[in-house]
């Protein structure tokens, strides 16, 4: 109970945050085709999402998923898990 002021500030947030998308995509589509605005959407919520992922402490793991070998279908049949077991797992 002692969240809950917390946690109705970030509802409220992420309501408003939320509304604002439809408005967005409304403004720019009488400026931009529709896969122009996809692919600024998709790059903009990217970046932002690798951003928080850095700022978190969790580069390391985000970097990892990167390495060489890491997400090989070969070493998963070989082992018998996912192909990207060292990363998710």
């Amino acid at each position: 109970m002692a969240n809950q002021p917390r946690a109705i500030g970030l509802a409220l947030i992420t309501l408003l945050m939320w509304s604002t998308v439809a408005t967005a995509f409304k403004l720019t589509l009488a400026y931009a085709s529709v896969l122009q605005t996809l692919a600024v959407a998709s790059v903009v919520s990217s970046l932002v999402l690798v951003i928080l992922v850095v700022l978190s402490g969790k580069g390391a793991v985000l970097a990892g998923g990167f390495e060489s070998g890491a997400c090989d279908p070969g070493r998963a049949q070989r082992k018998g898990g996912s192909p990207c077991g060292r990363v998710l797992g």
